[in-house]
């Protein structure tokens, strides 16, 4: 009798146990999935993350509207990196302290993306960025990154076989702002042009911020190349078209994507005509993938800025990776997003990644400017 008695107590335990077990780990689970957004949402850097913060909560309400991801909603929490390495870095600390964020996404700028995925890593935070191009963000051997934006040397070699192929200058002066970005490009086009056979007469850095370059631009025209190439971001490279037109230098300017907006022909006050600048894909409204999101933006906020699809996708990648995992452990979320068989159809066109966390097999577009002032693709 006695045994049978402690045979149900010990039964009434275990039961009791296993109902405190799951009351707590509900109690525990989140009510709803928070993505982190770190993008540059003042100041001139936000001319690209305001598009992006816009294109993600696009994602996000598409994502809802099918009833969110494991059946939870999902929200964002922005922040503003002000472009500014210090606060990209402090927002990342702020990000991985907190166990309510599942993962994030952003950082447009390489030289803000760089030192915040080294933080992501330490805390195994999954991180999709959305259009940093330096090759060493997937170079560092971090399992945690991703990123399906082609990469400077993609990018460099594009650019010196346009110039040499294309346009079919064989000398050059490369001019760019020291940073990770304009630098890595730079030295890319350096390199290639070189080996394809080309002249580099001279590669000078100017200080970014600066409102005169007359300085470069007049040592530039010494030696009298056929094409000058600027590694760097628009408000510089705007100004380098206008005050060469001021100095008389009449030359060909090829930029990277940084100077990829249509507010570059009015910055530099000129036409422009000798203008011209690679980008990540054709214009949105010809890409098949990208119909859907260009009728969503264009209705809400107007026209497309080129880098906004890069938000929508890499809201699309994480919550492919969160629907895979069937979970909201960082781990299993980053192996999800790391196996061979991971792909998706985005904005952008098909994302899938090596082994580096690294989308491969893009190219780059080359436009110029038409008579109206707007950016067309060179044909």
């Amino acid at each position: 009798m006695k045994r049978n008695i402690w045979i149900g107590i010990g039964i009434v335990v275990v039961v009791a146990l296993a109902i405190l077990l799951i009351v707590t780990q509900t109690k525990n689970e989140p009510k709803e999935i928070k993505i982190g957004v770190i993008l540059p949402l003042t100041g001139e850097g936000a001319v690209y993350g305001e598009p992006q913060r816009r294109a993600a909560e696009l994602a996000v309400e598409d994502i809802n509207n099918k009833g969110g991801l494991l059946g939870k909603k999902v929200t964002l929490l922005a922040q503003d990196d002000k472009a500014q390495p210090a606060d990209a870095v402090n927002i990342a600390h702020l990000f991985t302290s907190r166990n309510d964020i599942i993962g994030v996404i952003g950082y447009p700028n390489s030289g803000n993306a760089i030192p915040a995925s080294k933080i992501f890593h330490s805390r195994k935070m999954p991180y999709v960025a959305t259009s940093p191009t330096n090759p060493i963000l997937t170079q560092q051997g971090f399992e945690n990154v991703f990123r399906f934006a082609p990469t400077d040397n993609m990018q460099g070699i594009s650019g010196a076989e346009f110039i040499f192929n294309r346009l079919k200058d064989h000398s050059i002066v490369i001019i760019h702002d020291n940073a990770s970005y304009g630098k890595g490009i730079a030295t890319q086009v350096k390199e290639h042009f070189e080996s394809l056979g080309g002249n580099v007469l001279l590669s000078e850095a100017l200080i970014p911020g600066e409102r005169d370059y007359r300085g470069v631009l007049l040592m530039a025209k010494s030696y009298k190349p056929e094409a000058i190439f600027y590694g760097g971001m628009m408000p510089e490279g705007s100004i380098l078209v206008r005050q060469a037109e001021e100095l008389g230098l009449k030359i060909v300017f090829v930029f990277g994507d940084g100077c990829f907006d249509e507010h570059f022909k009015k910055l530099a006050g000129t036409n422009c005509r000798n203008v011209y600048i690679s980008f990540l894909s054709p214009p949105w409204e010809a890409v098949p993938t990208a119909k859907e999101f260009v009728q969503k933006y264009k209705a809400r906020y107007g026209p497309i800025p080129p880098f906004a699809p890069y938000g929508y996708d890499a809201i699309l990648v994480l919550a492919e990776g969160i629907n895979r995992a069937k979970s909201l452990d960082h781990e299993k979320i980053i192996q999800a997003l790391r196996d061979p068989g991971f792909v998706v159809q985005g904005v952008t066109g098909e994302i899938k990644f090596d082994q580096n966390g690294q989308t491969t097999g893009r190219r780059f577009y080359f436009y110029t400017f038409n008579e109206q002032g707007k950016l067309v693709l060179y044909e």
